[in-house]
C-alpha cells in the first residue's frame, strides 16, 4: 500500500499516523456533539478525550510489546517507534478504561457509564478510520488466500509480506466496525433505557467482530493454545458484557 504518505526535508510522514490522527479528531468531535445533547459541556469531553488518547496509546503499545517481547528485548529502542505500527487494540481499551476511572472522579454528576456510552458510540467509527492506517502500513495483515478480493503489498516499507495475495483483514475489520457504529449510533443510543447500555452492547458486538476477524489474520500476535491473545480477551469481554447488561438493566444506573 502506501506506508509513507510524504517526505519533507528528509522527514517521513507515515500514513498510519495520519489516519490515527483523523480517527481521533472525528471521534472526539462526534463525542462532543453527543455529550452536549446529554448535558455535558464540550470542554469536559475534550479534556476526557485527551486523557483517553494518552492512556490508550500507552496501553496499546505496552500490550504489543509484551506479546512481542522477544523482538523488543533485542531492539528496546524500537518500543518508541509507534508510527511504524504495533498497537494492540485491547491494550488501548484497558488503558482508556483506566483513564476513565481516574478522570471521572474529577466531576460530580457524571457517571462512568454515562461517559462510556458517549465515547463507545463513536469509538467504532474511529476504529474504522484507523483500520485504513493499518491497511496503509501493512500491519494486522491477513493469511494467504486465492480469493478474488485478496490484496497484495508491494511497498518495501510495508509490514506485511510482499507480493503475496492475502486476506484483506484490515478491510474486513473496517467494514465490521462501521456496521457496529451504525447499530450503536442509530439504534442502541436512541432506544437505550439505562446508562451503560451502549457500553455493554459495544463490548458484545466488538468482541464478536474481533474474535471472527482473528481467524483470517496472518501476522504474529501471540497465541494461547489454538486461540490468539485477542480472541481470549474477546471471550472474556463478551462474557462480562452479557453479565453487565443484565446487572445494569436491573439496577438502571443513571
Amino acid at each position: 500500500m502506501h506506508p509513507v504518505l510524504i517526505k519533507v526535508f528528509g522527514l517521513e510522514i507515515h500514513t498510519y499516523g495520519v489516519f490515527i490522527a483523523i480517527a481521533f479528531l472525528v471521534s472526539m468531535s462526534m463525542a462532543a456533539w453527543i455529550g452536549e445533547k446529554e448535558g455535558i459541556k464540550k470542554d469536559i469531553i475534550y479534556d476526557f478525550a485527551f486523557y483517553i488518547l494518552i492512556f490508550s496509546i500507552i496501553g496499546a503499545r505496552l500490550l504489543y510489546v509484551v506479546i512481542e517481547y522477544k523482538y523488543y528485548f533485542k531492539y528496546p529502542l524500537n518500543i518508541f517507534k509507534i508510527w511504524e505500527g504495533g498497537l494492540v487494540y485491547y491494550g488501548g481499551f484497558l488503558g482508556a478504561v483506566s483513564a476513565s476511572i481516574f478522570y471521572i472522579k474529577r466531576y460530580e454528576g457524571i457517571s462512568f457509564f454515562k461517559i462510556g456510552d458517549i465515547f463507545l458510540t463513536v469509538l467504532p467509527l474511529g476504529q474504522a478510520i484507523g483500520r485504513l492506517g493499518c491497511l496503509s502500513a501493512g500491519c494486522c495483515y491477513g493469511k494467504p488466500c486465492s480469493l478474488p478480493w485478496a490484496i497484495k503489498f508491494t511497498d518495501s516499507a510495508s509490514l506485511a509480506p510482499l507480493n503475496v495475495h492475502l486476506h484483506p483483514t484490515e478491510i474486513y475489520h473496517m467494514l465490521a466496525d462501521l456496521i457496529v457504529f451504525l447499530i450503536l449510533f442509530l439504534v442502541v443510543r436512541k432506544r437505550k433505557k439505562f446508562y451503560g447500555e451502549v457500553t455493554v452492547f459495544y463490548g458484545i458486538l466488538y468482541s464478536i467482530v474481533r474474535f471472527t476477524v482473528e481467524f483470517f489474520r496472518g501476522d504474529p500476535r501471540g497465541f494461547i493454545g489454538a486461540l490468539s491473545t485477542s480472541q481470549i480477551i474477546s471471550v472474556f469481554i463478551f462474557t462480562v458484557a452479557i453479565i453487565g447488561y443484565f446487572v445494569l438493566k436491573n439496577r438502571k444506573i443513571n
